[in-house]
């Protein structure tokens, strides 16, 4: 996963990763991300350190963490809060790309 950085690109598909170093759930829920990351390799993976990101973190009005917004082409398609679940969250990543490609 790419740690945010004022270069990355918010075009296309991007699933932007709020969290913090000293956040256990942001731990626990690190290595699913992970794992969707290598399946959907037409999403952009971004982590955001809510410390390091301030201005991210209100443009997207983030509350707690971990917080996973997804945008397609810089617009809010989608957001889960707190503990994340492979199987569902996989299935709404899948069901997105459909809905995009089907446009």
């Amino acid at each position: 996963m790419i740690i945010f950085n004022d270069k990355c690109n918010f075009s296309g598909l991007v699933l932007l990763s709020f969290s913090a170093p000293w956040c256990s759930s942001c731990k626990i829920a690190h290595p699913t991300v992970l794992k969707l990351e290598q399946e959907f390799s037409e999403i952009k993976f971004y982590e955001v350190d809510i410390d390091d990101n301030e201005d991210l973190v209100q443009k997207f009005n983030i509350r707690t963490i971990p917080t996973f917004v997804i945008l397609n082409n810089d617009k809010e398609v989608k957001r889960f809060s707190g503990a994340i679940f492979i199987t569902p969250f996989r299935k709404v990543l899948r069901d997105l790309i459909k809905e995009i490609k089907n446009g």
